[in-house]
């Protein structure tokens, strides 16, 4: 029973097949004498003896046509939108035409002279239907077939199946629909398409996008940010585009007699996506907006380059940056560091103490310098106290005056920090000291021991604290072991009772950079 059917299925086939190149022939075929592109640089082709070869434009519904021209042959065939170009040689008599569906059209004569560089068209006839002229009312008008695009005004050579179609044509506001049915008594038959003024169901449309996004309709780019036009009433689907992003698509309605305000879904930016842990963990970390952002959860961010801060107490801040690309994760570990009050490879510090040390005790400014922990430190002294009052008489035992003293100090240390618990150092110190007396009367006229000195070592330490970054609270007590006085200053400490040297401590406050 299969058998059977499948037998007349193919039976049908084949005298379609049959009745189909029995209709295959050619519907009209003439000179076009304004087309020149036969005889244009560019378009035109010269034949085996270097003469311009005639163009034959063969308008067919169909395509994977093959010609013979026979003795005189073919010289080329182009395929184009809606025609086959045949370059044949001039003075050509005959075409045969096959194709594999439609059958053979066998030694057609050509009803003209075939001449060098002119132009024919041939409207071959494929039997399945007719050629046909659709002509709107409005001239410039658009005409579809079964919505398909045909032209713009009056289209000719048309070929159209045997059957119904839709004929539609618009122009603006002005629009126009025909519904025709194609027979086989139709000869090369003109329809018309009367067109009628519909602005009753168009309304204004005005539709704007942020980012200055183009806007599209239709495969078509119809503007950029904003777009303002005039839609039948109905649904439509407008898609918006921008470099970077992925295309949005936002479909609505248009009322007829009324301004339709749209707002367009914008295009959505590429993104990526980063996850960053920290060591330790529960940083602060902020983007650059100082906006708190939960890093180590993974975040989905536009492509591009990205800056985020990093922050814990107690160690020092971090920035970094990561350059985000499409649809790619990163993932990365920022570590932080401790922050370091005591410094180690390299600082400058200044400060200021006050020394009590007999004599010597005052204020004294310092500056210093440490490389790789070994510290050099400069000091000098402003000695506040005054001795007790010294009465000098001469070699008789005559009375000269009443004096008192005071004595600066100038010091010069070296020391090797030991940094210990974060932000407690200690310095053991070695260093050299100069004591140099000032002199004021009390009584008399008599200026003795003024400029008198004596000097000596100092060794000792100084123990830093440091409450912030960049500061330290220190204690350095010392003992200054005098090697040396001059006569002045020997006499002047046994007339007022003061001792140079011995133990001693500075208190003060330093500032390191």
């Amino acid at each position: 029973m299969k058998a059977k059917r499948w037998l007349c299925l193919a039976a049908c086939v084949l005298t379609a097949l049959v009745s189909q190149a029995q209709n295959l022939k050619v519907e009209s075929f003439r000179e076009l004498s304004s087309d020149l592109t036969a005889n244009t640089y560019g378009t035109s082709k010269e034949d085996q003896n270097g003469e311009i070869c005639a163009l034959i434009k063969v308008v067919a519904p169909e395509q994977d046509f093959k010609f013979d021209g026979g003795s005189l042959g073919i010289e080329a065939v182009e395929q184009k939108a809606g025609e086959i170009w045949v370059y044949v040689p001039r003075r050509a008599q005959k075409l045969t035409i096959n194709h594999q569906v439609f059958g053979v059209l066998r030694d057609y004569y050509y009803p003209v002279p075939i001449e060098g560089g002119k132009t024919y068209e041939m409207l071959l006839d494929i039997g399945t239907g007719v050629f046909v002229t659709v002509s709107p009312t409005v001239a410039k008008s658009k005409v579809y077939i079964d919505r398909e695009y045909a032209g713009e005004g009056t289209v000719y050579h048309r070929y159209m199946n045997y059957g119904k179609h839709t004929l539609q044509a618009v122009n603006g506001m002005w629009e126009g629909t025909r519904d025709i049915v194609v027979t086989t008594a139709d000869k090369n038959p003109v329809f018309d398409v009367d067109m009628q003024d519909q602005s009753v169901h168009y309304g204004e449309v005005v539709m704007t996008v942020d980012n200055e996004a183009e806007i599209w309709y239709a495969g078509q780019k119809v503007g950029t940010g904003r777009y303002t036009t005039t839609l039948r009433e109905g649904s439509y689907t407008f898609m918006t585009r921008h470099v970077d992003c992925d295309d949005s698509e936002t479909t609505f309605s248009v009322r007829p007699q009324q301004r339709n305000d749209v707002q367009l879904k914008a295009p959505v930016p590429f993104t990526g996506y980063l996850r960053v842990y920290t060591r330790p963990q529960n940083a602060v970390v902020t983007d650059a907006r100082a906006k708190q952002v939960a890093i180590d959860e993974q975040l989905e961010l536009p492509i591009g380059t990205h800056q985020f801060h990093f922050a814990r107490k107690g160690y020092v801040p971090q920035d970094h940056e990561w350059t985000v690309r499409h649809k790619e994760s990163i993932h990365d570990t920022v570590t932080l560091e401790r922050i370091s009050y005591i410094p180690k490879n390299f600082a400058f510090y200044f400060g200021l103490s006050y020394s009590l040390q007999g004599l010597s005790s005052g204020l004294t400014p310092l500056l210093g310098v440490m490389y790789k922990n070994n510290d050099l430190q400069l000091s000098y002294t402003f000695g506040m106290k005054k001795s007790d009052e010294g009465y000098l008489y001469d070699e008789s035992w005559g009375y000269k005056g009443t004096m008192q003293w005071r004595s600066n100090t100038v010091s010069v240390k070296y020391g090797y920090q030991i940094p210990l618990l974060g932000r407690i150092a200690i310095t053991p110190q070695l260093g050299y000291a100069l004591h140099k007396l000032s002199c004021s009367a009390v009584e008399g006229n008599y200026d003795f021991a003024n400029g008198a000195y004596a000097h000596g070592m100092t060794i000792g330490a100084r123990v830093a604290f440091a409450p912030v970054q960049h500061l330290y609270l220190f204690a350095a007590p010392q003992m200054d072991v005098l090697v040396k006085k001059d006569d002045s200053y020997k006499r002047a400490a046994d007339v007022a009772g003061f001792n140079a040297g011995g133990f001693g401590v500075q208190l003060g406050l330093l500032a390191h950079f």
